[in-house]
């Protein structure tokens, strides 16, 4: 964090000025069920009306690339460093469920990053119900990669919607040769 500073002293009555010029950034990590996990860098960012943007954890889903099909979305920890009354430093843990965000709008679950934070994204093997929702959301990525190979047009790795049905995939890549004319 840059300081800046100012003393003025007038007849012996010194005053002193301090402002932050640059706040320091928020270093965060995300790891498990994530397309990107990793150690990001988030700073506050000011809008017009000068009102500040503090990232939240929604901010980092985001920057991360978004869930894997195997996320946990129930019960995604986060790990925070707390400090107490005698500036001694825990850790608390806390679950956060992305379903109650997204469908009752809970913000608590979408909290405000601090530096020093770790989420966990656990792997839930067979969880597509509440999948599908997520892949309608903004919180996965709009297009995904697909390889179609074997007995079509044009073989090769294609971008698709996360929706996108089988069939229109093979078409996108030329058909199926036996229908070749």
């Amino acid at each position: 964090m840059n300081i800046q500073y100012t003393v003025s002293c007038m007849f012996g009555n010194p005053k002193v000025f301090i402002s932050i010029v640059v706040k320091k950034p928020i270093r965060v990590s995300i790891s498990g069920e994530v397309e990107r996990p990793g150690l990001y860098l988030f700073e506050e960012t000011s809008s017009n009306s000068n009102i500040k943007k503090i990232p939240t954890f929604v901010d980092l889903i985001h920057k991360s690339g978004g869930f894997t099909k195997n996320a946990n979305l129930f019960n995604i920890e986060l790990f925070r460093r707390i400090s107490d009354q005698n500036n001694n430093f825990n850790t608390k843990k806390t679950s956060i469920n992305i379903r109650k965000l997204l469908i009752e709008g809970n913000q608590t679950h979408n909290p405000y990053l601090m530096n020093g934070d770790i989420f966990k994204v656990k792997y839930l093997k067979n969880n597509t119900e509440f999948n599908l929702d997520i892949v309608k959301s903004n919180l996965s990525q709009p297009f995904i990669k697909v390889n179609i190979v074997g007995e079509v047009v044009n073989p090769g790795e294609f971008e698709i919607s996360p929706n996108t049905p089988l069939i229109q995939a093979i078409y996108l890549a030329g058909g199926p040769t036996r229908f070749k004319s």
